[in-house]
């Protein structure tokens, strides 16, 4: 329910919570990603993610791209379903949000 709010809250707030917030929040969401007991909660911090860059300038989301896109991908191969589906939006989502600086990766 926690990362169920936090999504709420990133598009309630959004763009602010994303600037003040975004040291505390990414992490946050990165670390429960590994919650594989619980797919569930690894698929609502996939979404979380996708709230988070619906109202994200690219320059606070680039220093976390290396970390973020490795649990989303490590999400996405390993997953159940309902991950692996939130896992893929995600993904989308922060490409879009981060533009050129995706190609890297």
């Amino acid at each position: 329910q926690a990362i169920n709010a936090m999504g709420q809250l990133e598009t309630d707030l959004g763009p602010d919570l994303q600037n003040q917030f975004h040291a505390k929040v990414l992490p946050a969401l990165t670390h429960v990603m590994d919650d594989a007991a619980n797919p569930r909660v690894q698929s609502h911090a996939a979404a979380a993610v996708i709230n988070f860059t619906e109202n994200c300038h690219k320059d606070i989301l680039v220093p976390y791209l290396d970390v973020l896109l490795a649990k989303l991908v490590q999400l996405l191969v390993g997953g159940v379903r309902i991950v692996q589906e939130q896992a893929i939006t995600a993904i989308a989502s922060v490409a879009d949000c981060v533009e050129q600086h995706f190609v890297a990766y």
